[in-house]
């Protein structure tokens, strides 16, 4: 695995007992926050193929059989994905883990922007 993925450590101070309700109602709502957030742009990355589908149909004169096989390896490298990435998120650092693949998501469709046949 690679280093920055790794886990991070337990932390090695401890919250005072007066203050665990109020960090802990502080960190939950973060989480939920942070959680919401990263699920929605997930979400928008991975269909803006979908919504986008007849205007790329119309300029590069896609057939629909071309279309629906694109979005059929869209779904199937999807689950794919979810297989090993569901493991390997298990053992890594959540935030840096997320954040990459964000990243690399975004970086990767502005790509598909400039691709112009099919192949």
């Amino acid at each position: 695995m690679f280093n920055f993925l790794k886990a991070s450590p337990d932390a090695k101070e401890r919250v005072p007992a007066d203050q665990v309700p109020k960090v802990y109602k502080r960190k939950q709502l973060g989480v939920i926050f942070a959680t919401s957030l990263t699920y929605i742009s997930y979400y928008i990355i991975r269909l803006i193929f979908t919504t986008e589908q007849a205007p790329i149909m119309k300029e590069y004169g896609f057939t629909i059989g071309q279309i629906g096989l694109i979005l059929s390896t869209f779904g199937i490298g999807y689950g794919i994905s979810k297989l090993f990435m569901g493991a390997l998120s298990d053992k890594s650092n959540t935030k840096i883990f997320l954040a990459t693949g964000l990243y690399l998501s975004s970086i990767l469709n502005a790509i598909l922007g400039f691709t112009r046949d099919f192949g």
